[in-house]
């Protein structure tokens, strides 16, 4: 019994959250649930990562001749932009990364500087859903290398 017992401590020792973590957010359906939060974040709450609000609205020509919405940005033309948003899980970091940078006839535009803020990122509210989701999956591996 007292075996077990010193085992048990000894793996609570040895914990690694670092490790842990990186093995969450390798989840692939955890990084799909990361992207999809970062591009509802743009589309529905029209929110950049900081948390600040899209101002800018696509233009009467816009509205006209594409039939965008009398409403604020959201970076959604051919998918090309919200396609490109990737996770990387590395050993002390979760990486959300993208090509923020769009080709156009009058020349490059920075996306980021377009809506006034970062589009890639989750800000507060999507950190706090991720967190939401990846919690029970953090518990689960916690307890298996305590019990292994």
């Amino acid at each position: 019994m007292f075996d077990q017992l010193k085992r048990i401590c000894n793996n609570v020792k040895k914990l690694d959250s670092d490790k842990i973590l990186k093995k969450v957010f390798d989840n692939k359906g955890v990084q799909q649930q990361v992207i999809d939060l970062n591009q509802e974040q743009l589309r529905d709450r029209h929110v950049t990562a900081e948390g600040k609000a899209i101002t800018r609205n696509y233009s009467a020509v816009s509205q006209r001749l594409y039939g965008k919405p009398n409403s604020a940005i959201i970076l959604y033309d051919t998918g090309e932009f919200y396609n490109s948003i990737k996770v990387k899980s590395e050993s002390d970091a979760i990486i959300v990364k993208g090509d923020n940078i769009k080709a156009t006839e009058h020349g490059d535009i920075n996306l980021d500087g377009y809506i006034g803020g970062k589009a890639i990122g989750l800000d507060e509210k999507s950190l706090s859903e991720i967190r939401d989701f990846v919690q029970p999956m953090a518990i689960e591996e916690v307890r298996s290398a305590i019990f292994k």
